[in-house]
């Protein structure tokens, strides 16, 4: 299952595929034009991202809009974040071990770069925690299933993880949401139904 997330209106995407290839996400993302963001899998750098977070869980309690966060993002972090990513490079340079200190900074200089776009664009997370926790279900529920049945069966999993996740992004009881779009359904076939017997 691949998770999908729109940032502002939070709708969610479960979309089944039979392998982990990026042919799936190259045909569901083929039409799609604009920003995705993803996941990519010391003291000093752990305190530096804290700070990060803070900043931005101030701007969330304040409900800042997504114009306003990228201007205090530009105040408050993106200095930070510019003095980590030379310190990064840095160390990089200077640390040749392979052990553990020396693949964290490889990671990080890899993927530095690709946190750019949160000074570009106030709609973009700094994490992929909300589509993580969404994730979250499947994976507990899988435990209970086991199988799908059939590549059929998947997909039609993934269609009601898409509804249920949504619902509970728009604060929607997903059981009284899904009883009456299944009693709408009943009564339009009902009536269709009806005009053809009449």
């Amino acid at each position: 299952m691949w998770v999908y997330r729109h940032p502002i209106n939070n709708l969610v995407l479960f979309d089944y595929r039979k392998g982990r290839g990026k042919s799936g996400h190259k045909e569901r993302l083929s039409s799609f034009k604009g920003t995705i963001q993803c996941d990519g899998a010391a003291e000093y750098a752990l305190g530096e991202i804290a700070n990060w977070y803070a900043q931005e869980r101030k701007y969330r309690e304040n409900g800042l809009s997504p114009q306003e966060k990228l201007l205090r993002r530009q105040e408050d972090i993106k200095p930070g974040f510019d003095a980590f990513k030379e310190w990064v490079e840095t160390q990089h340079k200077n640390i040749l071990t392979k052990g553990a200190i020396g693949r964290a900074l490889h990671y990080a200089v890899n993927q530095l770069p690709l946190i750019e776009p949160f000074f570009e664009d106030g709609r973009i997370h700094l994490d992929n925690n909300a589509i993580e926790n969404k994730i979250r279900p499947l994976a507990l529920g899988r435990k209970n299933f086991l199988f799908a049945g059939s590549h059929e069966g998947a997909k039609r999993i993934a269609m009601m993880y898409s509804f249920f996740a949504s619902c509970k992004e728009a604060d929607v009881n997903p059981y009284a949401w899904m009883t009456d779009t299944l009693t709408r359904i009943g009564l339009q076939y009902c009536q269709i139904v009806a005009t053809h017997v009449l």
